[in-house]
């Protein structure tokens, strides 16, 4: 395996390779060629994971007791953390992610959905692991009914935004909001 500038010749025949022992150097290139260019970025590395509050089933094998609530009948388990998108992901710039959520109470008035991240792995609940709020979503919805009533959320990676689209399926009524994302933070 070759080091140094020769490999970079090898791997990038048709570019002028640069070596420098300045690191910061490469980090401040790309910062302006960003600030003139920005299409010149067309994918990063997420640095967090991002997910949202949901609540679920409860799990009477595996779930603390202090999680357990019911809703309308129902055992659930609350404060969990649904990732839709992990940690070490590349993510194209224009990238969409749909995920369909659904409402935990009859008559239920709006779909709110709080959006979270945080560094660490493997995180189930946003009250543990360091999960840091980014903001909330929040769909109203127009003649409440008994029966679950679910929202299409998109997901939408700008170069230094998440963009947010919530639809309650049955009314069509919308939401939209926009994130700075925190990986540039």
């Amino acid at each position: 395996m070759q080091t140094g500038s020769g490999s970079c010749k090898v791997g990038f025949s048709r570019q002028t390779c640069h070596r420098t022992g300045r690191s910061w150097y490469c980090s401040s290139k790309g910062a302006v060629l960003f600030g003139y260019k920005p299409d010149s970025i067309s994918s990063r590395i997420t640095r967090y994971t991002y997910g949202v509050e949901v609540v679920r089933l409860f799990d009477e094998s595996k779930d603390s007791l202090r999680r357990k609530v019911y809703v309308d009948g129902n055992v659930l388990c609350d404060n969990v953390f649904q990732p839709f998108m992990e940690a070490n992901t590349s993510v194209h710039i224009g990238k969409e992610l749909k995920n369909t959520y659904g409402t935990s109470e009859e008559f239920q008035q709006s779909h709110f959905l709080p959006i979270y991240y945080t560094e660490k792995d493997n995180v189930e609940f946003i009250d543990e692991g360091g999960c840091l709020k980014l903001g909330e979503v929040e769909v109203e919805i127009p003649n409440p009914t008994k029966h679950s009533r679910d929202v299409d959320v998109i997901f939408h990676f700008g170069e230094t935004e998440i963009s947010i689209t919530a639809i309650d399926k049955e009314s069509g009524r919308e939401c939209k909001t926009t994130f700075e994302i925190q990986d540039f933070n």
